[in-house]
């Protein structure tokens, strides 16, 4: 009985302890968790100010908060990556920036969090798949380098260019790329940059996002793809705004993997590869010149080792933050994004950067950027441009080869004794190690130094501008009419558009006509008799039967489609076309009660980059509707437009036609109609503009006049034009 009692105290005893156990309020709140305060990441109070966790897998963005994010515990990023094994001083304050483990993932045997005299400090007890380099160790040259490794220099610039930037925000916002190609039109340049974005997100991402033959989880093109779609003179590689400057070791190896890809996959495998300087937040004052040093030199060293270019846009920021910080933060719209004038300012750096011409020279500005702004950007980026040196200079046909020792961890070491640099074929090697260009082909750049004998080559390359053609509609003398009403798509499945017709849905903002290159031909949905409210967003193949036609939904929910673009490439063969004729349905399938109404706008282009908007005579609008539903008889209404465009199609020249359907103002996209573009005609001879009707489907049609009056009755699936009967 003794023993037995003795026995049941221990246990109550032992079961005290365990649920008496230091619950401390504090928790890891990261990607790891969707960022709660969840009772199974809440760390176990030690006491004197320790508290731990353990056996946790942590990866991603996080932070070390209470349940409510106070002030008091709120502790984040000191500016470095968290690794395994190593102390890490966490930075508090209202909203410190997230910590990061890089691309790295942590598996902890334990968590330890000590806060003391107002100092906290974070530990990771565990493997992060990172070489564990002891604090303590002698450090012995085991290999030496010659870097860049195979450079591919081209000198001479191909007469047009072609651009292409795997991008997240930075680039997005105000749209770098717009501001570019205008600048290039008003200096005469044949020049076009091509956006891929992802928003907030790394380059390792965009690499992993699908494979080099697929499509993203959005349904566009992923990086790959388009890497694969055009022989790009340029691509620009934009990592996310922080990584350079915090985990360089994790875009060393997003670069180095597309560099790869790049030469292995695009038309022109001698694309020039462009990495702009990411800058310091604002955020940032106190570390401000310390943070922009460190991307800098980051940055340096990957185009050191990668043979790529550079686009110093930090240095042009930390120039600014030197001479008057007030007026830097005029450069800013948030703590890291930048203004209209900072993205002209970044554009006018790529172009000096491309086109080896001082910004100074530039006479383009937006017209939301004032004159003195824009000079003031204009000198800010030529004393960025002119003061930088590139590890590799395109333009100028040089490499500055270094031979780097490393130690038994790869850490770079130091050697006082100089490197002897031979070459083998064209060029020349200057005796500290500058190659210049000399005839195409490829040379070899050698070094010895502290016992070691290493070579690379540079390719002196020329870019490849033979790319297959994307498919066309064909005008001649003989083809003056090109016609469309996609009855010849699957009625069941979402199918595939008619050769030379895309589509893409942009999830940025609504209002935004994308790019014929990166958009797509394949569509996601089909249907369209009584569409419920909570039909998917996105592409649709409406119809019933064998009617079919071609558009979209968009929502307001998270990383949904803000818009749909319908788009088609037309090509002349034949002598010039002066306004061809265009006509089209504009078919409605959904009714919706979003307040603005929803436009369907066509738009026209040159090249499916740079879009002009065709004008009110090529402009639909719908008011909106008091509820949101679809039709039982489909389409709910059609609205026929015919009217000439004002272009002239040279011979061997391209058109390129978008209709933009999207809420007619705002940015909200819910409750949204379901629109569509049907039955379109192009005609190049003879070409009489008639009246656009307003077709309504049921029992009788009936026809208006722009006027919005009734012309007349018709009979079920007769359209009358310019009093000539057609069967619908």
């Amino acid at each position: 009985m003794k023993k037995t009692t003795c026995f049941l105290f221990l246990c109550f005893l032992l079961l005290f302890c365990l649920t008496t156990e230091a619950a401390s309020g504090i928790y890891l709140r990261g990607e790891v968790n969707s960022w709660a305060a969840s009772a199974d990441w809440e760390f176990t109070e030690e006491g004197d100010g320790v508290y731990t966790l353990l056996n946790k897998t942590v990866k991603g963005q996080f932070k070390i908060a209470d349940a409510s994010w106070s002030k008091d515990c709120n502790y984040g990023s000191n500016g470095d990556i968290m690794t395994a094994n190593h102390d890490y001083i966490l930075k508090s304050g209202d909203n410190p920036g997230n910590i990061s483990c890089g691309s790295a993932t942590i598996a902890c045997t334990k968590i330890t969090l000590t806060i003391k005299d107002g100092t906290a400090i974070l530990r990771m007890d565990g493997d992060d798949g990172r070489p564990q380099i002891p604090e303590n160790y002698t450090p012995e040259a085991t290999t030496m380098k010659v870097e860049p490794a195979n450079v591919i220099l081209v000198p001479e610039l191909p007469s047009k260019i072609k651009v292409l930037s795997l991008n997240n925000s930075l680039i997005y916002y105000n749209d770098q790329r717009q501001v570019f190609n205008d600048i290039c039109k008003a200096m005469g340049k044949d020049a076009s940059w091509v956006a891929h974005t992802n928003l907030g997100k790394t380059l390792n991402y965009h690499f992993k996002e699908a494979d080099d033959t697929g499509n993203n989880s959005e349904g566009q093109p992923s990086a790959k793809t388009m890497i694969k779609k055009d022989a790009w003179t340029h691509i620009i590689l934009q990592e996310q705004s922080s990584l350079p400057r915090t985990d360089p070791a994790t875009v060393l190896q997003s670069v180095t993997k597309w560099i790869e890809y790049i030469r292995e996959s695009c038309p022109n495998p001698n694309a020039i590869v462009i990495m702009p300087i990411n800058w310091a937040y604002s955020s940032d004052k106190d570390n401000f010149a310390t943070y922009n040093k460190k991307f800098v030199d980051n940055c340096l060293d990957i185009a050191q080792r990668c043979g790529i270019t550079l686009c110093p846009v930090a240095v042009a920021y930390d120039n600014c933050g030197k001479d008057d910080w007030n007026e830097l933060l005029t450069w800013f719209q948030d703590d890291r994004h930048p203004t209209e004038k900072s993205t002209y300012l970044a554009a006018c750096m790529e172009y000096a950067t491309i086109f080896g011409e001082d910004p100074l020279t530039i006479t383009y500005a937006p017209s939301s950027v004032s004159d003195a702004d824009a000079l003031k950007m204009r000198q800010y980026a030529s004393q960025a441009w002119k003061g930088f040196s590139q590890p590799v200079s395109q333009l100028k046909g040089t490499v500055s080869y270094k031979a780097t020792v490393y130690d038994q961890y790869n850490v770079k070491m130091t050697v006082t004794e100089n490197p002897v640099f031979t070459l083998s074929g064209t060029g020349s090697l200057s005796s500290d190690g500058v190659y210049t260009a000399g005839d195409k082909g490829t040379s070899t750049i050698s070094a010895s130094v502290a016992g070691f004998l290493s070579s690379t080559s540079v390719d002196n390359a020329r870019p490849k501008t033979t790319v297959k053609e994307e498919p066309a509609l064909v005008l001649s003398n003989t083809q003056t009419k090109l016609s469309e009403n996609f009855d010849g798509m699957s009625q069941d499945e979402p199918g595939t558009l008619p050769k030379a017709w895309r589509i893409d849905r942009p999830g940025g903002a609504p209002r935004t006509v994308g790019y014929y290159l990166s958009a797509v031909d394949t569509l996601q949905y089909a249907g369209g008799v009584s569409l419920p409210k909570n039909a998917k967003n996105g592409t649709w193949n409406f119809g019933e039967g064998s009617d079919r036609a071609v558009g979209g939904i968009s929502t307001g929910v998270d990383g949904g489609t803000r818009c749909i673009n319908v788009y088609v490439h037309i090509k002349n063969i034949g002598e010039k076309i002066e306004s061809p004729l265009v006509e089209y349905d504009v078919e409605k399938y959904r009714k919706g009660s979003n307040a603005a109404g929803f436009n369907v706008q066509m738009f026209y282009s040159a090249d499916g980059n740079s879009w002009t908007s065709a004008g009110d005579d090529f402009l639909t609008h719908f008011n909106p509707d008091n509820i949101t539903e679809g039709y039982a008889v489909i389409p709910g209404k059609t609205v026929h437009v015919t009217h000439k465009l004002p272009v002239t199609l040279n011979s061997d020249g391209d058109l390129y036609l978008a209709w933009n359907i999207s809420v007619a103002s705002g940015t909200n996209c819910a409750s949204a109609m379901a629109l569509a573009i049907d039955n379109f005609v192009l005609t190049t001879k003879d070409a009489t503009a008639i009246k656009s009707i307003e077709l309504k489907k049921g029992k009788k049609n009936v026809i208006y006049n722009l006027a919005g009056q009734q012309v007349r009755d018709g009979f079920p699936g007769l359209k009358i034009i310019n009093g000539k009967k057609y069967l619908k």
